[in-house]
């Protein structure tokens, strides 16, 4: 599995419905955790694309199983907890799973300090926070102590 292009396909598919089957092409077979976390964020996009209310409902099922899945095999792994704190904020308030979305900020409090051991970048690491900072569910004082872990930027 190439990571940086699964990265890339999703941040594709996220903007762009045409490039979602490009997405379920790179993703690897079944059984890897961050792979699945992305097969599930794949679900959420094509359920955000979908014109009928039903397949809307059964992509976002098929997601959240999938996150289930894939935070039960990784669950200190700060990109699964990112991708679907991001999936749980954007759904309807009807639909989010609260203790996830609990679950996942603070799993990414503990772990994003970590961010190396996981593949990620600082890059990586700014956009988590830019969203974090626009999804209003990290206080100020958290938000700070985060961005301590990254150089400033000249």
């Amino acid at each position: 599995m190439n990571i940086d292009k699964l990265r890339e396909a999703y941040q594709q598919a996220a903007a762009h419905e045409s490039a979602v089957k490009q997405l379920f092409t790179l993703l690897p077979p079944q059984g890897d955790a961050l792979g699945e976390a992305y097969r599930a964020a794949g679900h959420a996009l094509k359920g955000r694309y979908a014109w009928n209310p039903m397949t809307k409902l059964q992509e976002v099922q098929t997601c959240l199983k999938l996150f289930e899945q894939a935070v039960a095999q990784a669950p200190a792994n700060p990109e699964i907890r990112f991708l679907r704190f991001t999936i749980l904020h954007h759904l309807p308030e009807f639909l989010q799973d609260k203790d996830a979305l609990i679950s996942d900020r603070e799993t990414l409090l503990t772990r994003l300090p970590h961010f190396q051991e996981y593949g990620l970048s600082e890059e990586h690491i700014r956009g988590f926070l830019r969203f974090f900072e626009e999804s209003r569910r990290f206080s100020r004082a958290e938000l700070d102590l985060l961005y301590r872990l990254l150089p400033p930027v000249t």
